[in-house]
């Protein structure tokens, strides 16, 4: 239970991203239209937001499950065999 609430808690320092993320997407995507041009600047914030679900699963899917299972097979070894 405590455990739950810790991440809970802990969240609490990433609630700004929810306002500021967008917030700072607007303003690169503003600079980048008036530096390259919009559709220099569409493509290249478009690759971004195409690439971000493959780096998220990268991190949460696979990753922690790989790092689960092998912690579940060092502990099912046995230490020593006589």
């Amino acid at each position: 239970m405590s455990n739950d609430v810790r991440r809970f808690d802990d969240s609490g320092v990433f609630w700004v991203f929810l306002w500021a993320g967008p917030l700072e997407l607007a303003i690169v995507l503003a600079l980048l239209v008036q530096l390259l041009g919009p559709a220099a600047a569409l493509a290249g914030v478009a690759s971004l937001l195409l690439v971000m679900p493959v780096q998220v699963d990268a991190r949460a899917g696979r990753g922690a499950g790989l790092a689960l299972s092998e912690s579940h097979r060092r502990r099912l070894v046995p230490a020593c065999r006589a």
